[in-house]
């Protein structure tokens, strides 16, 4: 009887550290994904700010021609 609790007793330590170690490797991973959002995220940011300063580029470069352009006929 006494190695039958035992028994119990090493089986179920056994599956307590391993859940605690699926829990860690779960925490670690959601740590991860956090961070390839955050990445994700900042990204998108830079290239809204890249699209904004084209459209501002492509708007003065063409508000200049069309006003160099009466000039120069």
């Amino acid at each position: 009887m006494a190695i039958l609790v035992l028994l119990l007793v090493v089986t179920a330590t056994i599956l307590i550290l391993l859940g605690a170690l699926v829990l860690f490797l779960a925490a670690v991973l959601a740590m991860v994904a956090l961070l390839l959002a955050a990445v994700g995220a900042l990204l998108t940011f830079m290239g809204m700010i890249m699209l904004v300063g084209g459209a501002i580029f492509l708007i003065r470069r063409a508000l200049r021609r069309r006003h160099e352009s009466p000039q120069s006929s």
